[in-house]
């Protein structure tokens, strides 16, 4: 039997530009971090496995920083069995890749096999034969797997082959013209018993049972596409079906979330929501909704405290429309030129996506609470 753990997408070196500074720094820590948990679920006495494969991107660029390779290439040492690593799209295997620099090839550990082309990687003794389908160039003419057949490899007669792509299938992504297409007839024209494939960044089996996304094992978007696993696969011998586990090891959660607020009581179950979360939250929230400008207060507070506990909080959405009580309108708008500009406000508010009415309206209440306390 093989055991194989498959991953793809790590993007060691993403920036982050769009989250603040401290929680950047941890963001790119965890990618980091991620090759750690890998290797750890590759040595257990639950998970092991003979071989690693890592099916594109594992660098965010060729251009990323030393400290960024040097702390790669340290993680990965601490695997016992053999890895292979093919170039993907943000990495490709181009004259200036990350992989070609000094810096990779001075810290790059004994047992880590960079495939810069197609030949068969032969593996446990020859058990396991590789085909790897490694990007040289951003985006490859034709499709990326053409070049595999059934002979290669094929004096390891009994060996269990699998394919290490990076691309795009057709059936499950709405693009019309694929870039780095990956061929699933090769599964069968290869004589393939599994196929790892990179590129869709969420956990995917594919039309043909033997090919996989294992999607990358940490989120970096909101979006519903089951990311933030590996997968291991099991295979009993050449021709068997493969077994393939999915093992969550996401270290942060990245949660999109809806809210239609009309109340108080809306505003305390969104600071109940927001307290339930992991500090270690990223979040998008789509809100809506009308608030007294009391309430309106108040739910800042809870979008304040929010940020300041999770890494990261993005809004979206039509937002919140003040609609201020009678009373509080009565008192901060009796008469003269505050009611005037008040009366204005609101009705430019009304249907606007501006924030800057609203705005202004709890600058004014926020003036007269402060002015009679």
């Amino acid at each position: 039997m093989i055991r194989l753990l498959h991953t793809a997408d790590l993007q060691i070196g993403k920036t982050f530009h769009w989250v603040d500074e401290r929680n950047r720094a941890l963001l790119r820590e965890q990618r980091l971090t991620s090759i750690k948990v890998i290797c750890d679920l590759a040595t257990s006495k639950e998970h092991p496995v003979d071989v690693v494969l890592i099916a594109g991107d594992f660098f965010d660029s060729n251009s990323v920083e030393e400290r960024d390779v040097v702390q790669a290439c340290e993680r990965l040492r601490s695997l016992p069995c053999p890895v292979v690593i093919i170039p993907g799209n943000h990495d490709n295997g181009g004259p200036d890749s990350v992989f070609r620099s000094p810096r990779w090839l001075r810290n790059c550990p004994d047992g880590v096999d960079v495939a810069l082309d197609t030949n068969p990687r032969v593996l446990l003794e020859g058990r396991l034969v590789v085909l790897p389908a490694p990007l040289l160039q951003r985006h490859e003419v034709g499709a990326v797997t053409d070049s595999w057949c059934a002979e290669d490899g094929a004096e390891f007669e009994g060996a269990v082959r699998v394919g290490l792509a990076h691309g795009s299938v057709h059936g499950f992504d709405s693009e019309t013209e694929l870039r780095n297409e990956v061929k699933l007839e090769v599964v069968a024209g290869a004589r393939l018993d599994y196929l790892a494939i990179g590129d869709w960044h969420g956990t995917l089996s594919t039309q043909d049972p033997r090919a996989w996304y294992s999607g990358t094992p940490e989120p970096d978007r909101f979006k519903d596409n089951d990311s933030g696993n590996v997968l291991r696969v099991e295979i009993d011998a050449p021709g068997a079906m493969p077994r393939v586990e999915k093992i969550d090891v996401c270290q942060s959660r990245w949660v999109m979330h809806q809210a239609d607020l009309g109340g108080s009581d809306d505003v305390a179950a969104m600071q109940a929501w927001f307290q339930e979360l992991p500090a270690d939250s990223l979040v998008r929230l789509e809100h809506a909704g009308t608030l007294s400008l009391t309430e309106l207060e108040e739910y800042e507070q809870v979008l304040a405290d929010a940020r300041g506990r999770l890494l990261h909080l993005r809004l979206r959405g039509p937002g919140i429309v003040p609609e201020p009580s009678e009373d509080e309108l009565v008192a901060i708008a009796t008469e003269g030129y505050v009611k005037t500009a008040v009366d204005r406000l609101l009705e430019a508010g009304q249907g606007s996506e501006s924030t800057r009415e609203a705005d202004a309206l709890q600058l004014l209440h926020r003036l007269h609470t402060q002015t009679q306390s």
